[in-house]
């Protein structure tokens, strides 16, 4: 999905990752997306950077999620960042920034990683780029 684009991305995977009963194609899809993003974010290159942990929540996690066992995949550009009045509104249908955009991107991606019983939290600062902390799907 970067071919042809100035973007490189790394990986860096926990050695002795859970496995987690997800739809192979629609997780396919979220991460296909968020890169996507990622990679619109930084006309003039830079770096993606994707990470995947395994992480338990429990009573005491500020997390909105059940407790139990879970994987933590983050994405993160070096793009331009996201406005704060902008960054409420990504996951809404329709709502786009760009010329040639639909808005169903993100709100696909809410609803899938949603329908896996996970949580989906986006960090972004203005001229910064954006963390995408939370695809956590439950193990």
């Amino acid at each position: 999905m970067l071919r042809g684009s100035n973007v490189k991305c790394e990986f860096s995977l926990q050695k002795d990752l859970w496995a987690a009963e997800v739809d192979e194609g629609q997780m396919g899809q979220v991460i296909n997306d968020l890169i996507i993003n990622a990679d619109q974010a930084m006309p003039n290159g830079g770096i993606i950077s994707v990470t995947a942990e395994n992480v338990t929540v429990d009573a005491s996690s500020i997390l909105p999620l059940p407790e139990g066992k879970y994987i933590l995949i983050s994405i993160q550009d070096q793009g331009e960042g996201i406005s704060p009045q902008n960054l409420t509104r990504i996951f809404d249908p329709y709502f786009t920034t760009k010329e040639r955009g639909s808005g169903l991107g993100l709100a696909t991606v809410y609803s899938i990683v949603k329908s896996h019983q996970g949580h989906l939290d986006v960090e972004s600062t203005e001229g910064v780029g954006t963390l995408s902390p939370g695809i956590r799907e439950r193990n």
